[in-house]
Formats: C-alpha cells, structure tokens, sequence
C-alpha cells in the first residue's frame, strides 16, 4: 500500500502534493486520545432527551420558505 500511495502521491502536481503533505500533518498533530479509543460506545445516554414533533412530515408553510413571520 505504501508504495501504491507513494506512486500516486508523485503522479500530482507539486501544489496537490503539498495539500497532501499538509493533511498528513494535520494528521500526526490529532491522534485520538487514549480515551477515546479505550471509551466503550455506551448506547441511550441521552434516551428521551430529544422529542420529533408529531408534524414532522407535514410540509412547511410558504412564510418560513419566504422569510416571513
């Protein structure tokens, strides 16, 4: 794989290497913390925090597409 990226990598121009070069970067600067790769998913934290309106699906009306109160 190394080798494929690396061909891929030299077939850019020289101002998409560099944004390549700059994302790998940015990559080594933000490693997950060990928290966040040890925390285990828990499911329903936030179970019943947030309510969907009976009228979800109903269409907007024309004053909110417009702009108006």
């Amino acid at each position: 794989m190394k080798d494929s990226l690396l061909t891929i990598i030299e077939t850019l121009p020289p101002e998409l290497q560099a944004k390549v070069y700059e994302y790998a970067l940015s990559l080594q600067k933000t490693p997950l913390s060990q928290n966040q790769q040890d925390q285990p998913l828990i499911l329903d934290m936030h179970k019943g925090s947030m309510v969907i309106a009976e009228d979800f699906d109903e269409p907007l009306p024309d004053a909110f597409w417009l702009g108006e109160e």
